[in-house]
């Protein structure tokens, strides 16, 4: 039967296309995978082989090794054939052959099966080998499960004896037999396998307390009847299960002492029982008590509030706990203090009786104070720890914890009036308030306080007592009766408190404020009554506060007024001429506040008729009077009369005679005065004094009104423009703003005329008058496009006169603005105005000068348009430092690029504007503008690069048909290329320059001859064309690139000399030549053909017979190596098995022995290795106890004997032509 090559394979013409896209993956690479997946399983099974698993839990009889490996095998079959791969689509009767193989390989691997010896030990059980004492919660229906540990025995039935706990002094013990159902593994009973026993099989306890506090393991209370957990301590060697060995638990629900008494095994032989030393000595295997529990008694309320107590008293926690004794108890302060309290016991150590722990505790810091259970530990060291939400862990009628609520004892005193030893007035009618105030306690949201207060009145009688609610420090009562008041009693829920200093307070009755009013008439010179005088006296606590009203009887307008005064007050009423009510009506001390209503007694009411009498005064004597130097030598003043026309006016200028002014009729007079001598020439201030008044009842009266003062000003307002330096000139740009600093002064506001140049257009022209308008004395006359030139100031006046101007001419220029032109020998200057530069070359480097004129540095602003009109353009800017630039032209890209400058700054002109752009001689005005064709470099490419090229040796490099060595060029012919040939591996090149080509597209024919077998490599360096433009081609580029290859006649050799190979083996030949390759050979005479792609050809050896290569060639037959007649002959592989293929397993008692067969297949003679290991049905451990070889076995079988534990299996097996496992590639070189 022929080798079933794993991946190269000829396949007949294809029906289906492949299950996997090959535009996801070719062929090759779908092929890959799967040779690469194949030698992948074939490598796990070798492994599997050469380190073999313990058997099955499952299926301890099955060879499951060899069944799963036919399955994967079939798998793997059935997977290649769905995915359709090319040359791996075997037909029907292939994949059947290829399953055989497969199938016959798995036997030979795994046929041979084990040979497994037990050797029996004694049989023992050992119930709670921990010697751990159990506890079981009070409330729970499930049992505790006690250990068994059973070594090489599974008994039929066990007997216990059981003693239970209550009543200890009537208690008899019982025996108890069960059968072996009766007990649980582990898988049943809910509880982890061996990798999990350290947390259920503890260590020995000490029987002494030293020993229980210092290593002893400890429970801490189940979560559940089937589930312990270990709180501390170590873990003996009984944790680690010996393969005879098997764990058991009985189940105990009652508390009470265990003793195993017997067990028996099936056939009825009694089970040793074993005993630890403090198993022995207690004469009990187990003991099971109630779990301990514990808890604070419940009272009404979750806090308990109470008064903060002295040192000497206490107060119980009412804490309960119960349990085998004797017993631990912790707890703590929740501040985060520690308490224990240990060897709470009834009397006597074995009891379970609730017990009443004695504490108690002094209250005597003010705060929360909670008492919470931590932990109670009985007499076994099992515990409960509290802080969860299990209430089942407490005892009945008790809580975890006990909360106390410590009270400071309030303090009270007076405060305010009554804190300073002062009285508190009572006003009439009102409530005096009595302040108080707590101290030594911060009262809380929500808590109360009582006072007690007792009464006292002033004419004495019998005191009273009330009590008063608060609920805040500050305490305030209103007290409604004058007379003595004390703080008797301060307390609240909780506790009572003290009465401080000051504990009285006195109240009195403060009397109302009184007031009497004496009216007098208030007379003038002629005896007139211009008002009244009302003498005011008060009674009270002073300052008084006395409110009167002004009534007019004519118009009936009321005026009410307030004055402040002590307890005498003389009050001048002068309300004015007419018919006139004074009236009292209010009066206020320090404590009536609000005031008294004096009521309408006509004490308090007068009513008088004021006489009109004669009066005089100033106008606008507050603003006084300004007169100007230009308004002339009198100054015109406003007087104000009252009284009886006519009137006669007493008047002096100050310095001067008094004068007269006679027979007034009108009560609103204007006159003139001359400016006294001394005013009138120099200036200054004088005043207007009012002497006397007679009004026509011929009464005159003096006048005391307040003077009119006069100011005289003799300054006139002045204008001058300021420069600093005595400059009075200003440089500016063409665009701004002329700003000229003006200086005024006078009386705002001002009025400026000035004269601004003529244009520059018409020199000769009249200067402009403009007129300006100021409100401050300094500021600066701003010109709008201002004209180059000199600015006169013309004129000036203020609010009152007109001025006089200095410094009035004022110079503006402007700085020159910067220019840009093209320098000479730029370019032709052509009709549209634009300087057309000559052509260049794509990339070429070019560049224009331009000339600047101004201050640097410079920036011109142009655009850049690449193409025609329409083409796309960029905002560009040229920057220089020095009066002449050079603008780099963009050559990058090919076609015409139009440079068009729009604008030129300077430092001074910072945006570029288009004044200032010189065209070129013959140009256009305004117009800067470089035109220049690019012209585009030439290229030059392959036709076709898309696969190597195959030449043989001594071929000529050229051309064979329209895709073969073809050059396809670009440019304006006529070309000239430059090509490189090169051999891989040479560093020598020949190069070649071919001229006149005038074609687009050029068979290349070089005079090179290919003399050497060797890939090539033909580069496109360098192309011109007839614009003068020349490429260098870069060689990296695929497209400039031709690969070739150069082959002789294709030869095959082995990898291998050995001329025998063992079925499995791989068959190695090494093609030389330029693949792809076709190879001819045959198996046991049937010819085949395939075609390999890679320089290696590699076929599996299947099965036993004759493989030859007949011949090698490439893929189109060129260059045929023919009557190559390689021969190599495969043997099979020689197999050996243990009792002809059965799994064995004998149980020997020790001193008996057993017969081992292995039996071989192949070709003597034969070699081969066994070894021995533990159980591999009982222990996953695969460590080689021993191994042996044997050689020279002429027979096709061979046995031994032995009396050792262990299961036998063969490792390595050989005959005269092959061996299994397969050799090393050394070995198999060296044979």
């Amino acid at each position: 039967m022929p080798p079933k090559p794993p991946l190269k394979r000829v396949p007949p013409p294809l029906t289906k296309r492949p299950l996997l896209s090959e535009t996801i993956a070719d062929a090759p690479t779908q092929r890959l995978y799967i040779v690469a997946a194949f030698v992948l399983q074939q490598s796990f099974k070798l492994s599997d082989v050469v380190f073999p698993p313990a058997s099955s839990p499952l299926a301890p009889d099955l060879n499951w090794r060899l069944v799963k490996w036919i399955a994967l095998d079939l798998l793997a079959v059935v997977l290649v054939a769905a995915l359709r791969v090319p040359r791996l689509d075997f037909a029907w009767r292939g994949k059947l052959v290829l399953s055989v193989l497969l199938i016959a390989l798995d036997w030979a691997l795994f046929g041979n099966w084990k040979y497994t010896v037990h050797i029996l030990a004694g049989a023992t059980a050992h119930l709670n080998p921990s010697a751990t004492c159990y506890c079981i919660p009070s409330n729970s229906n499930s049992p505790i499960l006690l250990p068994l540990l059973l070594n090489n025995s599974l008994p039929s039935s066990l007997t216990y004896e059981f003693t239970p706990l209550h009543p200890a002094s009537t208690a008899e013990p019982k025996l108890i037999t069960v059968p072996f159902s009766t007990l649980l593994l582990p898988s049943s009973a809910a509880i982890p396998e061996r990798d999990e026993l350290d947390e259920w099989l503890l260590g020995p306890s000490p029987s002494s307390a030293k020993g229980r506090e210092a290593a002893s393991p400890r429970h801490k209370l189940p979560s559940s009847s089937a589930q312990l957990a270990i709180e501390d301590g170590t873990v003996d060697e009984t944790s680690h299960l010996a393969p005879t060995q098997k764990l058991y638990y009985l189940p105990i629900t009652t508390p009470g002492t265990i003793s195993l008494k017997s067990l028996t095994d099936a056939s009825g032989h009694p089970i040793k029982i074993r005993h630890s030393r403090e198993q022995a000595t207690a004469h009990i295997d187990a003991r099971i008590t109630p779990c301990a529990r514990g808890g604070f008694e419940v009272v009404k309320s979750d806090v308990v509030h109470t008064c903060l107590a002295s040192p000497a008293e206490s107060r119980s926690l009412g804490l309960k706990v119960s349990g085998w004794q004797p017993l631990d108890v912790k707890w703590h302060v929740k501040v985060g203090a520690k308490d224990d309290l240990k060897g709470i016991t009834s009397g006597s150590e074995g009891g379970v009786d609730v017990i009443a722990v004695p504490l108690n505790v002094t209250l005597g810091k003010v705060g929360r104070v909670e008492y919470v259970l931590d932990h109670v530990q009985d007499g076994c060291g099992n515990g409960v720890t509290y802080g969860g939400e299990n209430k089942e862990l407490l005892l009945p009628g008790t809580k975890e914890k006990t909360a106390f609520v410590v009270h400071q004892p309030p303090e009270i005193a007076f405060t305010g009036a009554c804190g300073k030893g002062e009285d508190v007035r009572l006003l009439k009618g009102g409530r005096a308030v009595l302040e108080m105030k707590l101290s030594a306690v911060k009262v809380s949201e929500g808590e109360s306080w009582w006072v007690k207060l007792r009464y006292t009145a002033e004419n004495g009688g019998k005191p009273r007592e009330e009590k008063i609610e608060a609920r805040r420090a500050q305490v305030q009562w209103e007290a409604k009766m004058p007379g003595v008041y004390e703080i008797v009693e301060i307390g609240n829920e909780w506790c009572s408190g003290s009465v401080l200093v000051p504990s009285t307070c006195h109240v009195v009755l403060q009397p109302e404020p009184t007031l009497s009013v004496n009216y007098s008439p208030l007379l003038d010179v002629c005896n007139a009554e211009i008002g009244s005088t009302a003498t005011l006296h008060l009674t009270g606590a002073p300052p008084f506060a006395v409110t009167y009203t002004l009534t007019s009887l004519d118009t009936k307008r009321v005026t009410t007024k307030t004055v402040q005064t002590s307890s005498r007050h003389e009050l001048v009423l002068d309300p004015g001429p007419g018919e006139w009510e004074y009236k009292f009506v209010r009066v206020k001390d320090k404590y009536y506040e609000k005031g008294v209503a004096l009521g309408g007694g006509k004490e308090f009411t007068r009513r008088q008729k004021v006489q009109l009498v004669g009066g005089a005064e100033w106008k606008g004597t507050n603003a006084g009077k300004t007169v100007q130097s230009c308004e002339g030598e009198f100054v015109m003043v406003d007087l104000a009369l009252k009284g009886s026309p006519p009137w006669d006016v007493e008047y002096s200028v100050v310095g001067q005679p008094t004068q007269i002014l006679k027979g007034i009729t009108d009560p609103n007079h204007s006159f003139n005065v001359a400016i006294p001598p001394p005013w009138s020439e120099r200036g200054g201030q004088f005043s207007l004094s009012l002497e006397s008044v007679t009004d026509g009842n011929k009464c005159r009266r003096p006048l005391a009104a307040q003077d009119l003062l006069v100011d005289v000003r003799k300054t006139k307002p002045t204008a001058r423009f300021h420069g600093a330096g005595g400059s009075r000139s200003a440089v500016i740009r063409a665009t701004e703003n002329a700003r000229i600093p003006l200086r005024l002064t006078g009386e705002k506001p001002w009025t400026i005329k000035y004269s601004s140049p003529p244009p520059l257009s018409n020199p000769n022209a009249r200067p402009s008058i403009h007129e300006f308008q100021a409100n401050q004395q300094n500021v600066d006359l701003v010109v709008s496009n201002p004209m180059p030139g000199v600015y006169h100031l013309i004129s000036v006046e203020d609010k009152y006169c007109a001025g006089i101007v200095s410094e009035t001419d004022w110079t503006v220029s402007t700085f020159p603005r910067p220019t840009l032109k093209l320098a000479a020998g730029a370019g032709t200057v052509a009709k549209n105005g634009s300087v057309i530069r000559p052509p260049v070359c794509e990339n070429t480097v070019d560049s224009v000068s331009m000339l600047f004129e101004g201050k640097p540095p410079f920036r011109a602003a142009y655009t850049l348009a690449k193409g025609s009109h329409q083409a796309e353009r960029h905002a560009r800017t040229l920057q220089a430092i020095h009066s002449r630039a050079d603008l780099t032209l963009f050559t990058a890209e090919a076609g015409h690029q139009t440079y068009h400058f729009t604008g030129v700054g300077d430092s001074i002109y910072t945006e570029p504007a288009k004044l200032g752009l010189i065209p070129p001689a013959g140009g256009k005005d305004g117009l800067v503008r470089v035109e220049q064709d690019v012209f585009p470099l030439p290229t030059a490419t392959w036709k076709s690069t898309s696969s190597k090229l195959g030449f043989c040796v001594n071929d000529r490099l050229a051309s064979r048909n329209a895709d073969d060595l073809v050059l396809k060029l670009e440019g304006r012919p006529p070309f000239a290329v430059e090509l490189e040939v090169r051999e891989e591996g040479v560093s020598h090149t020949e190069k070649f320059t071919i001229d006149g080509i005038t074609k687009h597209e050029w068979p290349v024919v070089v005079p090179f001859e290919l003399a050497r077998p060797a890939p090539y490599a033909v580069h496109i360096r360098h192309v011109t064309d007839a614009n003068g433009c020349d490429r260098i081609v870069d060689v990296a580029s695929p497209v400039s690139t031709q690969l070739i290859q150069v082959s002789e006649i294709a030869t095959i050799t082995p990898v291998l000399p050995q001329h025998t190979h063992c079925v499995g083996d791989f068959l190695d030949f090494a093609i030389q030549g330029a693949p792809p390759f076709t190879v001819a050979y045959e198996f046991n005479g049937k010819p085949h053909v395939v075609q390999e792609s890679s320089a290696t050809f590699s076929r599996v050896a299947a099965s036993a017979g004759e493989f030859k290569i007949l011949s090698v060639g490439h893929g189109s037959n060129e260059c045929r190596s023919n009557e190559v007649n390689l021969v190599k002959q495969i043997f099979p592989i020689p197999s050996a098995q243990v009792s002809h293929g059965e799994e064995i397993i004998v149980d020997l008692h020790e001193g008996d022995q057993t017969e081992i067969v292995f039996n071989f297949s192949g070709t003597p003679p034969f070699s081969f290795t066994y070894s021995r290991r533990h159980p591999q049905d009982r222990t996953k451990d695969r460590t080689v106890l021993e191994t042996h070889s044997v050689t020279g076995i002429m027979d096709y079988s061979y046995s031994i004997f032995t009396s050792q534990e262990g299961t036998w299996s063969v490792s390595h097996i050989s005959d005269a032509h092959c061996a299994y496992p397969p050799p090393t590639p050394r070995a198999a070189l060296e044979k």
